[in-house]
């Protein structure tokens, strides 16, 4: 207790001051200038660290002198709190009272706002009233140096300055269907991405201000990374990709609306003005593990246009899973929130670049080698482009996919300011490395000046074909050719067109089929099935010119029946046809083939070659002089039917160019080619025997098959190396009883070849049956084939009767006696005429009536005709005897009959009657 004024004197309160002689008048108050209310407290360069002992900066005017002053920093206006700081100028040599300075002595906290005010002391010690106060914030950023001229930023969600949430990041999910497509997620703690277990699509929005707290001035954004955290237990199957999103939007927004009202374009701001589908950044997910997207493209577009805020869309794959990003919102992991770095450099930033001209290689291009005899992939390209202002740019980015079917796999980013390669002066970029062959790429090529992107150019593709092929020496070379091998992706090469005929559904198409079937109908063994292949070559870039050596088709034997071993032949497809469309009946839409399953003469000729097909596995035929053809008439295209031959009693399954488990499995050409002119020999003419001619010894004694036979044929070629001659009893030259006789291969024949004269003749014990013998004969030069002779047959005699050995010969004919099969010799036509019946025509009765007619009243009669110029008799023959046998079957009545013979004229044995 103290005592009051009513105790005595002595206890009483009591007043001491002291004074000296002056004015007492106060000074006035000081006007503080900076830090500047609401100002932040970092440094100006382009490293905006936190300044935390700012110097602070105030004017005194006044005509009452203020020789000291007094300052107070609180961080509440109170100016009561803990953290209050009070500094006098007579005791403290941070003020410069000259400037009106003072140099706070002491790092004040981060992330907290301060506020300060000064008052004046006069010359006579008199205090003047504290100023109004100003305030600053000292920011908790992480801020670094890289260098004089660079230094980087990170931004956390309102770590900055936590009393006013800054710097203020937003985000949320949004679902395009299913229960929540309606719903906002705001607050969620978690972003969700990708498929949910509904069907529905999640993707993610995010706004961040980079303009919350002082960027460095005059400062070009070199680079800015968005850091996400996805949680344990999200899909590790997805990948993440980020997208500028466009417009306004807010926390409300859900799968339908921007911010509870206004729509998006199309549910899930998947609309093509909701957000751009091109992304600047995409990853595959990494549960638990810190993800780091280089959003630089989007962050410099924002900068440059002063919004202040970078609109993120986040999307993951349709169909891989769910993946949980950890939001600003979240409470208990506050170290999983998503950040950003931006990495900032001296210098205003430039307008963008607009986008280059992409030049080589183009979209669409297929890159091959054939510089030399070979077709070989190219290696990987040189890149070229074209720009406006290319003399102004610094660097280029130029963007290689790394999955041609698949854009979300993302790109690989050749800097040229980090890779070897680039020609900058002539706009060019040559990989250190070479591609993969048989893969597809896409590309685009990309500005830079001052470390600002330009506009991305438009993106080209192009392949590099697998290598199937090489040179065998200076001037052959070789290639395999399969649908889709060369270049998977784009399914290239595009040259088989196949489907297979089924008889027993024979209007049904097959062109789309995995498969082809040849033999049995599977579905049936009493139908067929036959299979019809179009080759065409004519988009392969082998250098011209060139002649094709040979050729083979191969098919490799998925499956069968297991019954039975087929023998397949391959024959040329004349009409066209469908791939689409062709079935047994019909060869497209609007038209049948000559003979079901493409079999008659004017769809197919005859086989070029054969294979018997029985286990799984690789089945070859040579279609040399097919494709020899095809490419001498500048079509470089072939066609075949492929058909089961004799006894066909089981089918067997090809893989087709649809075939799908093991592209490598379709079916293959095989192709060798010369470097050279193409040319083929001319088709040999004149051939001798002419069609079904019987071959006679016209010299001999009596009728006698030539010995030796001979075949002749001409030819206007002097340069021919080889001939070729076939001869078959089966005009298709198909089968066992199928010779073919080579002048270059003495084993092949057991005949005479005579060059010279361009003959063959048959050896002397030639014994043939009585059946057509056809033959056929082409030429070759080297491994030029020229073309088979239309088929040409004919037959050869048994020797006919005998001789006694004195000159005196015999021989019995009758109808068939020498052929039968072939065409009757001798024909020796007959019949019978009755006289009362005189319109009566017998000539095809198998018995001849001679006598009293059958009706009893009338008289028949026998008319036989024998031609003996049907063989060749020798012109000075003489005959010395002649007897005509009848063998009589049959008599009617008992009286004796006495039977002459007379000469008559030629008759028609069809059309023979009494009349």
């Amino acid at each position: 207790l103290l005592y009051g004024n009513t105790n005595t004197a002595a206890s009483r309160a009591e007043l001491v001051f002291t004074y000296s002689p002056g004015s007492s008048a106060l000074p006035d108050q000081p006007i503080p200038l900076s830090p500047a209310n609401g100002s932040w407290s970092v440094e100006d360069g382009i490293e905006p660290k936190a300044i935390q002992n700012p110097v602070l900066n105030w004017n005194y005017s006044s005509n009452i002198n203020a020789s000291a002053f007094v300052i107070d920093i609180d961080s509440n206006t109170s100016f009561e709190s803990a953290d209050l700081l009070s500094y006098s100028s007579w005791n403290n040599n941070d003020f410069d009272l000259s400037n009106m300075t003072f140099q706070v002595p002491v790092d004040l906290d981060i992330a907290t706002t301060w506020y300060w005010r000064v008052r004046g002391v006069s010359d006579t010690n008199q205090i003047g009233n504290w100023s109004q106060y100003n305030y600053f914030h000292i920011p908790d950023i992480t801020t670094w140096s890289i260098d004089n001229d660079t230094a980087a930023v990170e931004l956390h969600h309102h770590e900055g300055m936590p009393s006013l949430q800054l710097p203020h990041f937003v985000d949320t999910w949004i679902a395009d269907s299913g229960s929540d497509l309606n719903s906002s997620h705001g607050s969620a703690t978690d972003l969700e991405i990708g498929e949910r277990t509904d069907g529905s699509i999640a993707t993610a929005l995010m706004k961040i201000p980079i303009a919350d707290f002082p960027m460095p001035q005059n400062a070009t954004l070199k680079a800015a990374t968005l850091n996400l955290y996805p949680e344990w237990g999200s899909s590790s199957d997805q990948r993440i990709s980020i997208h500028a999103l466009n417009g306004t939007w807010n926390e409300n927004a859900t799968g339908m609306t921007r911010d509870g009202s206004v729509n998006w374009g199309a549910a899930g701001a998947l609309g093509v003005l909701d957000a751009n589908r091109h992304f600047v950044d995409v990853q595959d997910v990494s549960p638990s593990n810190w993800m780091a997207f280089d959003i630089t493209e989007i962050a410099q577009s924002v900068h440059a246009s002063g919004s202040g805020y970078i609109q993120l869309l986040i999307a993951g794959d349709d169909d891989t899973g769910l993946v949980k990003i950890t939001s600003v919102d979240e409470t208990t992991a506050p170290l999983d929130k998503p950040w950003l770095n931006l990495t900032w450099t001296t210098g205003v930033q430039n307008a963008s670049e607009s986008a280059a001209s992409t030049l080589s290689p183009l979209n669409g291009d297929t890159l091959w080698n054939n510089s030399g005899v070979a077709l070989l992939p190219s290696g990987s390209p040189t890149f070229e482009w074209s720009h406006a202002n290319s003399s102004s740019i610094d660097a280029w980015r130029l963007f290689i996919s790394e999955d041609y079917n698949d854009v979300r796999e993302g790109w690989v980013i050749h800097d040229s300011r980090d890779v070897q390669g680039f020609d900058i002066n002539n706009s060019e970029y040559t990989p250190a490395s070479n591609l993969s062959n048989g893969a597809s790429y896409r590309w685009f090529i990309q500005a830079i000046v001052d470390d600002v992107y330009g506009e991305r150019s438009i993106v080209n593709s192009f392949h590099l074909p697998l290598q199937t092929g090489a040179s065998i020496n200076s001037t052959d070379a070789y290639a395999v050719f399969q649908e889709g091998v060369f270049i998977p992706a784009v399914s290239n090469s595009d040259v088989f067109k196949d489907t297979w005929l089924d008889q027993y559904n024979s209007n049904v198409n097959h062109g789309s089929s995995g498969s082809l079937f040849v033999g049995d109908s599977p579905y049936s063994s009493s139908s067929s099935a036959n299979t019809i292949i179009e080759i065409n070559i004519s988009s392969i870039p082998i250098r011209n010119p060139y002649e094709v050596v040979n050729a083979t088709l191969s098919l490799y034997q998925i499956n069968s029946g297991g019954l039975d071993a087929v023998n397949v032949s391959i024959s040329p497809l004349l009409p066209i046809w469908s791939e689409s469309t062709a079935s047994w009946n019909s060869r497209n839409s609007t038209a049948n083939w000559q003979t079901g399953g493409a079999r008659g003469s004017f769809d197919a000729p005859f086989p070029v070659d054969m294979s018997s097909i029985s286990d799984s596995g690789w089945y070859t035929w040579d279609i040399s002089h097919a494709m020899q053809v095809a490419h001498i008439t500048g079509s470089d295209t072939v066609q075949f039917v492929l058909q089961g031959e004799g006894l066909v009693r089981d089918w067997h399954e090809f893989a087709s160019s649809e075939f799908t488990t093991d592209i490598s499995h379709r079916p293959a050409i095989n192709v060798t080619w010369r470097s050279g002119n193409a040319w083929l020999p001319s088709d040999a003419s004149g051939q001798n025997p002419a069609h079904q001619q019987t071959l006679w010894n016209y010299t001999a004694q009596r009728p006698s098959p030539e010995s030796p036979s001979l075949l002749n044929w001409s030819s206007g070629d002097a340069n021919l190396s080889e001939w070729q001659l076939q001869v078959s009893n089966d005009q298709r030259f198909f089968g066992s009883d199928v010779w073919t006789y080579s002048s270059t291969d003495s084993a092949s024949y057991n005949g005479t070849f005579n060059l010279t004269n361009l003959s063959y003749s048959f050896p002397q014990n030639l014994d043939l049956e009585d059946e057509w013998t056809w033959w056929r004969i082409r030429s070759l030069q080297g491994g030029r084939i020229g073309n088979w002779t239309s088929p040409i047959a004919f037959r050869l005699p048994d020797a006919q009767g005998s001789d006694d050995g004195n000159g005196n010969h015999s021989m019995t004919l009758y109808r068939d006696s020498i052929f039968r099969y072939t065409g009757s010799l001798p024909s020796v036509p007959d019949g019978w005429i009755d006289s009362s019946s005189q319109s009566a025509q017998h000539g095809s009765s198998s018995n001849l009536t001679l006598g009293l007619s059958h009706g009893g009243s009338g008289q028949s009669s026998i008319l036989i005709e024998y031609d003996l110029n049907e063989m060749p008799f020798p012109a000075n023959m003489t005959p010395t005897q002649v007897l005509l046998r009848l063998y009589r079957t049959n008599i009617i009545g008992g009286s004796a009959v006495t039977i002459s013979a007379h000469a008559c004229d030629s008759f028609s044995q069809s059309s023979l009657s009494y009349n």
